[in-house]
């Protein structure tokens, strides 16, 4: 495995933060695209 300049937690931050983006998008969309 390559060493990651990001440390985990900073990772898993932004991963959350993605997965909120994407729920809040698809709350406020009418239609979700799933």
């Amino acid at each position: 495995m390559l060493s990651d300049p990001v440390p985990k937690s900073s990772r898993r931050d932004f991963f959350d933060r993605e997965v909120e983006i994407e729920g809040v998008r698809s709350l406020s969309s009418p239609i979700t695209p799933l």
